[in-house]
């Protein structure tokens, strides 16, 4: 029986901070907050989303800096998010959700950023889920997406390879990516490659708010 994506994640939960796996996303962590921190943060208060916040890396990294914004975190794992509580505990600027983006309702909540990082190719409807994050983004938010693209022999290879473990959707080129963020009212503003991933900073054209 094939398993699930939380039944995925959930397993993974375990190792997912050893040092093993920190050997790859260590560096990934670091050129997010980066790029987060030096050039698409401009506010001190701010709502920030983080979808597939796994075990909260990058909230904590952010959240320990800047007690004046408010921190979202979202995953479909329990077992994540509770290696994520347990590391933003000392935070109250901070919730976790458990659940898919997908059909999660935040009601009044509109947000500066949202982070998508090495989750969208698990994300089974891209367009419609897209068009939630336009909605859910205020004036002048960006949507940061940070994901693996197929778009070299190499990283054909080696995520192709990934695909035989990983429970996913699509794995996406740099310009289908980009494609589905400009056919949803989003404009590129930055777009680099870092080893296997694309990174992606949008912004909204206009808002019906």
């Amino acid at each position: 029986m094939s398993q699930t994506q939380e039944q995925y994640f959930d397993r993974l939960a375990y190792i997912y901070d050893s040092f093993l796996f920190r050997l790859y996303f260590q560096p990934l962590y670091n050129k997010i907050i980066n790029l987060l921190t030096k050039e698409v943060i401009k506010h001190i208060n701010y709502n920030f989303l983080d979808v597939g916040c796994g075990t909260g890396e990058v909230l904590y990294n952010l959240a320990k800096n800047n007690p004046q914004a408010y921190f979202y975190g979202v995953d479909i794992s329990e077992k994540m998010l509770a290696k994520a509580q347990d590391k933003l505990k000392e935070f109250p600027n901070v919730k976790l959700i458990k659940g898919d983006i997908e059909n999660i309702v935040f009601k009044n909540d509109r947000f500066d950023y949202i982070l998508v990082s090495e989750a969208f190719h698990h994300l089974y409807n891209p367009e419609k889920i897209i068009n939630k994050f336009y909605q859910l983004l205020n004036k002048d938010g960006k949507l940061i997406i940070v994901d693996p693209t197929i778009d070299t022999k190499f990283s054909k290879i080696i995520l192709s390879l990934a695909t035989k473990f990983e429970v996913l959707y699509k794995i996406y080129s740099n310009e289908e990516l980009k494609n589905l963020l400009l056919q949803n009212n989003f404009v590129i503003e930055k777009n680099f490659k870092y080893f296997l991933n694309s990174f992606i900073v949008a912004s909204v054209v206009a808002h019906n708010s």
